[in-house]
């Protein structure tokens, strides 16, 4: 399984199609950035998925983050295409207020 996110850091911000997406090879890279990013306001980047020697992956300031911060998550097949940013996201994630993350479904249409 492959996972797409982008990490939205406050509400408010608006996710354009233009918006850059990181990936990694499970769920708990993404999980474990977002929480990162909202406590230390500061994280590990993914553009370019998980690198082998993890001291290279590069770092990012996430100054605005803060408990509204949300990470729209596609999950795919390693097979499948990259998701487009304008495709609805399989879930939304936030975090309780003790820094746990909750994952919420994003309901599909009927027949969809």
């Amino acid at each position: 399984m492959t996972v797409y996110w982008v990490f939205v850091p406050r509400t408010g911000v608006q996710v354009g199609a233009e918006g850059t997406m990181e990936f990694a090879p499970n769920l708990a890279v993404p999980s474990s950035a977002l929480q990162k990013r909202v406590k230390d306001k500061a994280g590990k980047v993914y553009y370019d998925g998980v690198l082998r020697l993890p001291k290279q992956q590069a770092v990012e300031d996430f100054p605005t983050a803060d408990d509204s911060a949300r990470m729209l998550v596609w999950r795919r097949r390693a097979s499948d295409p990259v998701p487009a940013l304008t495709e609805l996201p399989d879930e939304v994630w936030t975090l309780s207020s003790g820094g746990r993350v909750i994952r919420h479904p994003v309901p599909r249409e009927q027949g969809h």
